[in-house]
């Protein structure tokens, strides 16, 4: 049985709390290259939100931020070709 139950939870405390990948991937390159991704959106993001909390409010948030656009209404940069 493939489905899980909505009920359902870890069968053991230590399934509760351990590791969860950030990415996943079939080859080695594949989830480096999307850690490296990860790492410049945080970066990207961290820097847009100290312009913001700074009071510049003409700053464009990276792309991937989807709340900030649509809840807000902030002006994000577009996907990535």
């Amino acid at each position: 049985m493939l489905a899980q139950p909505w009920y359902g939870f870890p069968g053991r405390p230590e399934d509760l709390f351990g590791t969860s990948p950030g990415v996943s991937g079939k080859s080695k390159w594949a989830r480096i290259e999307a850690l490296q991704r990860r790492v410049e959106f945080v970066l990207a993001h961290g820097i847009a939100r100290a312009r913001f909390l700074a009071g510049e409010r003409d700053v464009v948030w990276p792309f991937g931020t989807w709340l900030t656009r649509v809840r807000l209404g902030l002006p994000c940069e577009n996907a990535p070709p």
